[in-house]
C-alpha cells in the first residue's frame, strides 16, 4: 500500500479511536452520575436554579442577559434564554460545544468580563471573567483562595456573595432582600418544574429529607439535612451555599496515585504507547 494511504489508515483509525472513546466515557459520566452522593446531586440542581436572581425577584424571568453567551469576538444564543441567570451561564460546559470557535469549557465563559443583570448603577459586567472551576479546590502550596486577587477563602463564602451579589443583579444594599428571596424560592418550590422532576422533588421535601418520597439517590445524609420552614432565611441561604460548594468540590479531573492525569484521550494515548505521564527527574515539563 501506498505510504501516503498508510498515514491517512493510521489517522482515521486514530479519529475513530478518539470518537469511540469519547462515546465511551460519556456513558461511564452517566453511571457516575447516577452514583454520585445525594449532596452533590443536590448541589449541581441548586447550581442551575435560575430562580435566585434579583430578576426573578423583580418577575422578569426572561433575563435579556441570557439571551446570548458573550465571547471576545461576539455572541452566541444563550443556554438560558429566556429565563433568569444561574450559575451555570457563566461557568459554561458542552452547551456550545458544536459551535465552530466555541468549544467545550471546563465551567468558565468566554468573555473577557461576565455580563450581569442591568440595573439603575449602569454597571453592564462583573470586574473579572467566570474562572475554570474544575479542580478549583484541590490544596495548594499557599493555601486555598478563590478568584485570582484571593477575594474569598472559601467556595461557601464565595457562593453566599454570588447569590446575594451584583452577578445576581441584586445592589449594594439589597443582601437582605436577597437572601429573602432565596430562601422564598426554596420554601415556596412545588416540585414540578423540570429541576425538580429530575433532582428529587421540591426542596422542603429534599431538604427535609426525611420523607420517603424521593428516591433514594436523592436522600440527602442527615448533616445536610434542614426543615426550611422552621429554618430562617440565613440558614437557609447558608445551606443552599453549603451543597452548591460540595458539588464544586466534585469537580475534578480524573488522577493517578501519583497526581498525573489519567482520563482525556491523549492521556490514554500516552499509556498505550508506554509514554510517560509525567515529566521525568529535573525535567520542568
Amino acid at each position: 500500500m501506498h505510504q501516503t494511504s498508510i498515514i491517512n489508515l493510521r489517522g482515521w483509525i486514530f479519529i475513530v479511536a478518539i470518537i469511540v472513546f469519547a462515546i465511551t466515557n460519556s456513558l461511564v459520566m452517566a453511571d457516575v452520575e447516577e452514583s454520585e452522593p445525594a449532596e452533590v446531586a443536590i448541589g449541581e440542581r441548586l447550581f442551575l436554579e435560575t430562580r435566585f436572581s434579583f430578576s426573578e425577584f423583580a418577575k422578569n424571568r426572561a433575563d435579556p442577559v441570557t439571551e446570548t453567551t458573550r465571547t471576545t469576538s461576539g455572541s452566541l444564543p444563550g443556554p438560558f434564554r429566556g429565563q433568569s441567570i444561574n450559575c451555570r451561564s457563566c461557568h459554561l460546559v458542552d452547551e456550545h460545544g458544536s459551535v465552530p470557535g466555541a468549544g467545550n469549557r471546563t465551567y468558565s465563559d468566554f468573555a473577557a468580563r461576565s455580563p450581569v443583570t442591568r440595573r439603575p448603577d449602569s454597571i453592564e459586567t462583573s470586574p473579572r471573567n467566570a474562572l475554570q472551576m474544575v479542580d478549583v479546590s484541590i490544596p495548594r502550596k499557599f493555601g486555598l483562595s478563590f478568584h485570582y486577587d484571593g477575594e474569598f477563602v472559601s467556595l461557601e463564602e464565595l457562593t453566599r456573595a454570588t447569590l446575594t451579589g451584583r452577578n445576581f443583579g441584586w445592589l449594594p444594599g439589597e443582601q437582605q432582600k436577597a437572601i429573602a428571596h432565596v430562601a422564598s424560592v426554596i420554601r415556596t418550590d412545588d416540585g414540578k418544574g423540570e429541576l425538580a422532576r429530575e433532582f428529587g422533588g421540591a426542596y422542603a421535601v429534599v431538604f427535609k429529607g426525611t420523607d420517603p418520597a424521593p428516591v433514594g439517590r436523592f436522600r440527602l445524609p442527615e448533616k445536610y439535612r434542614l426543615d426550611v420552614r422552621k429554618a430562617t432565611d440565613q440558614q437557609v441561604v447558608d445551606r443552599v451555599a453549603e451543597l452548591i460548594a460540595v458539588y464544586m468540590r466534585d469537580l475534578t479531573f480524573e488522577h493517578g496515585d501519583k497526581g498525573q492525569f489519567t482520563a482525556s484521550p491523549y492521556d490514554h494515548f500516552l499509556k498505550k504507547n508506554g509514554l510517560p505521564a509525567q515529566p521525568g527527574k529535573g525535567e520542568t515539563h
